[in-house]
């Protein structure tokens, strides 16, 4: 089984500094679809 971390961010010293920074959260970003049908199909083909 391999494991995938798609949905987890994946932390730098840069980007903890930037978003320290960051004061109207710009850089915030998820994992969005546009319903739930489509979210679940993508979490299994990615298995």
């Amino acid at each position: 089984m391999k494991y995938i971390n798609t949905l987890f961010a994946e932390p730098s010293f840069i980007r903890g500094a930037a978003r320290v920074l960051d004061l109207g959260s710009t850089m915030d970003s998820y994992d969005i679809s546009d319903n739930d049908l489509e979210s679940d199909y993508e979490a299994l083909m990615r298995l």
